[in-house]
């Protein structure tokens, strides 16, 4: 996966690097893989690195990428919502919070 960041704006109001980048590849990577190459192209830890958007057109190699970089896991947790964090981080999947229920009486 060929990867190029073409905008790296900061927000400091809410403590996070908006980013997108252009790039190109085989087929559509994940977002784990997405993750660690921003994370190596901005050093950042890809822990705080959330990928919100991968776009491609179908037959298309060209991708588009929207992320957010945060400063911290804190303002990261605080402020994107859990569906996203569910999508990009294994530990904030639906199925992963919920207790498990024990046998019914």
């Amino acid at each position: 996966m060929d990867l190029k960041i073409t905008q790296n704006k900061k927000n400091e109001l809410l403590k996070r690097a908006e980013i997108i980048a252009e790039g190109s590849a085989e087929k559509v990577p994940s977002r784990n893989e997405v993750r660690e190459k921003i994370a190596a192209l901005t050093n950042t830890q890809p822990e705080t690195i959330v990928v919100i958007k991968i776009e491609n057109k179908y037959g298309s190699k060209k991708l588009k990428i929207l992320a957010h970089a945060y400063s911290d896991k804190a303002s990261m947790k605080l402020i994107e919502n859990k569906k996203k964090l569910g999508r990009n981080f294994e530990e904030f999947k639906k199925g992963k919070t919920q207790a498990k229920k024990g046998p019914a009486p």
